[in-house]
């Protein structure tokens, strides 16, 4: 049987929920070599520099959206907060980057939701 992602290595962060575990469910099922990460960024790098090599940085980080609230009702700080969620996940994308330089390939997808109903 030929599988998508055959000796690929995927890292994903967020692995934890409940999407970021079917998504590496998925990837292990098509061959991928999934490594679940956390949130520091020093174990971040250690981790990314001990892969023989990164095909795929996938980012299911929750950026502190509030949901199911109507924009009227929530504070300048609420509407604000999915952009530190968003710099991190730009700090973990240019990590990634860096390491699939060399091989020159790599795919960097990163999951958003919606911060408020209107």
């Amino acid at each position: 049987m030929n599988q998508l992602l055959t000796d690929k290595h995927a890292v994903i962060y967020g692995g934890g929920g409940s999407i970021g575990a079917g998504v590496a469910r998925t990837f292990a099922r098509e061959g991928a070599h999934v490594y679940l990460v956390g949130r520091s960024a020093e174990p971040l790098q250690e981790h990314l520099k001990s892969l023989p090599r990164l095909d795929v940085s996938f980012n299911l980080v929750s950026r502190g959206d509030v949901q199911g609230r109507p924009l009227h009702e929530l504070s300048v700080e609420e509407v604000m907060a999915p952009l530190q969620g968003m710099r991190s996940t730009l700090i973990t994308a240019r990590a990634a980057a860096r390491r699939m330089l060399e091989p020159g390939a790599g795919v960097i997808p990163w999951l958003s939701s919606g911060s408020v109903t209107a």
